[in-house]
């Protein structure tokens, strides 16, 4: 995303009657999924929705990064308590 932020940067626009070039700003949110869990087209959507406004709100010409959605939701609950994973990884059942 840096690299399209800094190609928008670079470009020139020339218009007939203007005597200097137009030049672009670009301002972006980006969400992002690890994987952990099923995050929807919507909820991705509403968290670059979200980070694009802040990055306005900061002014022109940045990128706001949402914070990562599986990520940020609650922990899911496990079948498995700590001292039997830390047995089942380690042989051991005290840490």
């Amino acid at each position: 995303m840096t690299r399209i932020l800094e190609a928008a940067r670079e470009c020139t626009i020339l218009c007939d009657g203007v005597a200097s070039p137009v030049r672009l700003t670009f301002s972006a949110g980006l969400a992002c999924t690890k994987g952990k869990r099923p995050v929807g087209a919507e909820e991705l959507y509403a968290l670059a929705d979200k980070a694009l406004y802040e990055a306005k709100a900061a002014g022109k010409d940045r990128l706001v990064s949402a914070p990562i959605a599986d990520l940020t939701a609650p922990p899911e609950e496990s079948l498995v308590r700590a001292d039997e994973k830390r047995f089942l990884f380690t042989g051991t059942t005290k840490g």
